[in-house]
């Protein structure tokens, strides 16, 4: 479960600053607090189904990237 939460907070960051966006703009897009974002991109937490699918909806990618399934990010 470590790999899991430390491998998407890899990747929800890098998605993150592919669409230059800070924690707080993401949070704002997912209608998630900052608080969390930074979480899942420390890999503390990993998200629910229903935020998940907020974070990958406000970057403009598929959860499957975000969960390691895919290597496509957009």
């Amino acid at each position: 479960m470590a790999d899991l939460r430390k491998d998407f907070g890899k990747r929800l960051r890098f998605a993150r600053e592919m669409r230059e966006l800070t924690q707080a703009d993401l949070g704002k897009r997912a209608e998630l607090d900052q608080t969390h974002i930074a979480h899942f991109e420390a890999g503390t937490r990993l998200p629910g189904a229903e935020n998940l699918k907020a974070l990958a909806k406000g970057l403009m990618v598929s959860s499957d990237y975000l969960l390691g399934l895919s290597e496509r990010v957009q």
